[in-house]
Order: C-alpha cells, then structure tokens, then sequence
C-alpha cells in the first residue's frame, strides 16, 4: 500500500499530483496564496509575521516550521485537502483530524 504522501492522486487530494519533496514550498504557496487572490503583504498580516519572511519562504530561501505550515494554512483559509497538500510540500506528514 501506497503512503498518502507518496500518491500522486486520489481521494483527498483533488486532481492534481502530489508535489514530489524535491519540488519547492514556495512554489505551492504562492500559488495558493495567488488563488486567494492575496498579496505576501496581506498573507503576512494574517499569519502574523512580516512580509519579508513571505518572500522569503516563496523564493525557497527559508523553510517554515511546522507550527508556521498550520498559520499560514489557516490565514489562507484552506480546506482540509489543501492544507494537507501544503504540509506535504514543506515535508511534513500532513495533519490528523485533532491537529
């Protein structure tokens, strides 16, 4: 059996592939921020932290905490299945359903 985190599709995860963990953080958020239609300045209001510290995690400059993947999933509202693709992208096991 396949680990959720090693499929490239199926339920909970919607049409689009698992990002492989070579692939960027970074990539993933903006994308997911670029869909809310935010900008890093007001992703960064929301999250609580400084712009800057956006940018720099977008550009692959810095990776976030696992504490940080949970703020910034939360200041973009995401539902269940893109939250846990996003902790997947930084690395980390996604989620249980009492995290």
């Amino acid at each position: 059996m396949t680990p959720a985190w090693g499929r490239t599709s199926g339920p909970g995860f919607g049409n689009r592939p698992i990002r492989d963990a070579a692939e960027p953080f970074g990539a993933e958020l903006r994308a997911m921020r670029e869909a809310r239609r935010f900008s890093q300045a007001e992703l960064a209001r929301r999250a609580g932290v400084d712009h800057s510290f956006i940018s720099r995690l977008e550009s692959g400059s810095r990776k976030p905490s696992r504490k940080m993947v949970a703020l910034l999933a939360e200041a973009l509202e995401l539902e269940r299945a893109l939250r846990q693709r996003l902790f997947v992208a930084a690395g980390y096991y996604p989620p249980t359903e009492t995290e």
